[in-house]
């Protein structure tokens, strides 16, 4: 969704092909334009219109920042893999977090989307999922830990910790 409410990314499957719809909700109408197929990653901006998605080029994959209309794009990152869940929690900071699974170790990198600085901010976390809180720099974790039972933390960029909560349960 736009910050507005306005707009929408919508992906739907369509006769087994996947549609990427970028949607103008106006009234009870709906307008739009669909966006490629081989998008593996799409996030909204928190704070304007515009949306960040990563899409195959050649031998990498690079991360875009465009309108809704995908329109004013700017290549932001070029990557050699595409496969991350995209989130966009704070203005200026994008989240690409590996798909999350049981027997690989999870990461989680963040990207400034002014200056494309490109840093990791946690790793090594089985089964790891990440949900971001609106607007600022802190995330809760889950994933697996010693004999694969769950733990819960809170990464919090700006002050660079992350710091275990006793619930047990998924970050989602």
């Amino acid at each position: 969704w736009s910050p507005k409410k306005d707009r929408a990314i919508l992906k739907y499957l369509q006769d087994d092909n996947l549609r990427i719809f970028s949607a103008f909700f106006n009234g009870s109408s709906t307008q739009g334009i669909f966006l490629s197929p081989q998008i593996s990653a799409i996030a909204t901006s928190p704070d304007e219109d515009k949306i960040f998605y990563i899409i195959p080029a050649g031998e990498t994959n690079v991360g875009v920042v465009a309108s809704f209309e995908d329109k004013n794009k700017r290549q932001i990152i070029s990557l050699p893999f595409g496969d991350f869940v995209a989130s966009w929690p704070a203005k200026d900071l994008l989240s690409l977090t590996t798909r999350a699974s049981a027997s690989a170790e999870g990461f989680v990198y963040v990207l400034d989307v002014k200056n494309g600085s490109f840093k990791r901010a946690l790793y090594g976390v089985k089964g790891m999922s990440v949900v971001w809180s609106p607007r600022t720099k802190k995330a809760i974790i889950s994933g697996h830990a010693n004999m694969g039972a769950i733990e819960t933390a809170i990464l919090d960029l700006d002050q660079k910790a992350l710091s275990l909560i006793s619930a047990r349960t998924l970050a989602e």
